[in-house]
């Protein structure tokens, strides 16, 4: 399994079938993000926001199946999960799913104060956790209290400040600091395999990503 985030809460995810390759594309750039979106392509695009453009679907080439909507799916062999949770008075989905081996969650714009128990019940164990900590949804400490409830193996933060992004977030550092982990190295991509996953029995990993 292969990680890529390029800012915000986009990232592509490659998740191997086989000899094939499903490439998962979630939270392409919309405009209102003055990002620059880089050259993608997917088989699968999830976007946590249901009220989605068609245009942003033209962005991303090859393609996709969409989906935008809390349910359950199955498409190219991946089992895909869709959570709702409210941001205001709108809806948020927050995505589950994985290779067969290894379980992802992406949170999406969550705003809640904590995961409601039938949100944890349906998102089950999760090994690598995409979860927001800039503010906007969810500020640093908010974000350990999810990160508590969830216990992921791994954990990979985004919609925090970045470099070319006008929205008023936090820095990395903030989080970093409430978690204890300040020393840690940022890295282009990531390959994850089932082994990489701390146990029940370790301390959850913080993994840092360059957009």
């Amino acid at each position: 399994m292969e990680i890529n985030w390029f800012g915000q809460s986009f990232f592509k995810i490659n998740l191997r079938d086989g000899k094939k390759i499903v490439k998962v594309v979630i939270d392409p750039f919309i405009k209102k993000d003055n990002l620059k979106p880089p050259r993608t392509e997917a088989d699968i695009l999830l976007s946590s926001d249901p009220s989605i453009s068609p245009s942003l679907v033209k962005s991303v080439k090859g393609k996709p199946f969409l989906i935008h909507k809390p349910g359950e799916y199955d498409v190219k062999n991946t089992a895909i999960k869709g959570i709702y949770s409210y941001k205001g008075k709108k809806i948020n989905v927050i995505y589950k799913f994985g290779d067969g081996e290894i379980t992802l969650c992406h949170m999406g714009s969550f705003n809640q104060k904590e995961l409601k128990e039938d949100q944890l019940e349906r998102m089950g164990k999760i090994d690598i956790l995409m979860i927001p900590i800039g503010g906007e949804n969810l500020d640093a400490k908010t974000a350990a209290n999810i990160i508590s409830q969830v216990e992921p193996g791994i954990i990979i933060p985004m919609n925090y400040k970045v470099s070319g992004l006008k929205a008023k977030l936090d820095k990395l550092d903030n989080f970093l600091k409430v978690m204890g982990s300040e020393e840690i190295k940022p890295q282009e991509k990531i390959k994850i395999r089932l082994k990489d996953i701390p146990d029940e029995n370790q301390e959850s990993k913080i993994i840092v990503l360059k957009p």
